[in-house]
């Protein structure tokens, strides 16, 4: 379920990323551009029996694509760098989807010393709407513990581990499933772009 949160920023972006494609693009440029590739196109239609003028116009609309292409590489680029950077910082909030309930999943602590005879009474203490299902399975190569839980309800309580060694919990990993975030990033914030763009006049 996409988040409301996630609708405000697509939209923000979307206005932001059409205004900042007004600043620093040469917008006659590609104005004049569009009307030439409008006009080779109208060529071909129309000289459909004509071979040479066909040949002419195609290899100007070549010309004209390159000439988009480069018009539209200074702002693509200014966009690309902050644009990158800001996907990644979303999807550290969005990335990952809500454990669904009544399914299965792996939760492994990452130990940042070798495992213990005493490790294997190490124990996973989770809120009432979690189930631990198994006793810590360990890997002494990797150095880490896992157990299977499953939500049993609605919980967003913290998991407790109880390991040996203060400090020996190096970081955990919980088989959270993918969140299909960037698809409705990228489907609200072109529409927006493309109706703030119209509204710009672009």
């Amino acid at each position: 379920m996409i988040r409301v949160s996630l609708i405000a920023i697509s939209l923000l972006y979307g206005v932001l990323s059409a205004w900042a494609f007004r600043r620093t693009a040469n917008i006659p440029a590609l104005h004049a551009c569009r009307r030439r590739l409008t006009a080779y196109l109208m060529e071909l239609r129309l000289f459909s029996s004509e071979p040479a003028l066909i040949w002419s116009a195609q290899k100007s609309l070549l010309r004209e694509n390159g000439r988009l292409l480069f018009l539209l590489l200074r702002p693509v680029l200014i966009l690309a760098i902050p644009t990158t950077a800001f996907l990644f910082a979303l999807d550290s909030i969005y990335g990952w989807d809500p454990l669904p309930l009544q399914r299965a999943a792996v939760v492994t602590a990452q130990l940042n010393r070798p495992l213990l005879p005493s490790d294997a009474r190490d124990r996973l203490e989770a809120p009432p709407g979690i189930a631990v299902e198994t006793p810590p399975v360990r890997s002494t190569i990797d150095r880490q513990i896992s157990w299977r839980v499953r939500p049993v309800s609605q919980s967003s309580s913290r998991l407790h581990f109880s390991v040996t060694g203060a400090g020996a919990v190096a970081s955990i990993a919980v088989g959270y499933p993918r969140s299909h975030w960037l698809l409705w990033f990228l489907s609200i914030s072109s529409v927006t772009a493309l109706v703030a763009a119209l509204g710009m006049k672009l």
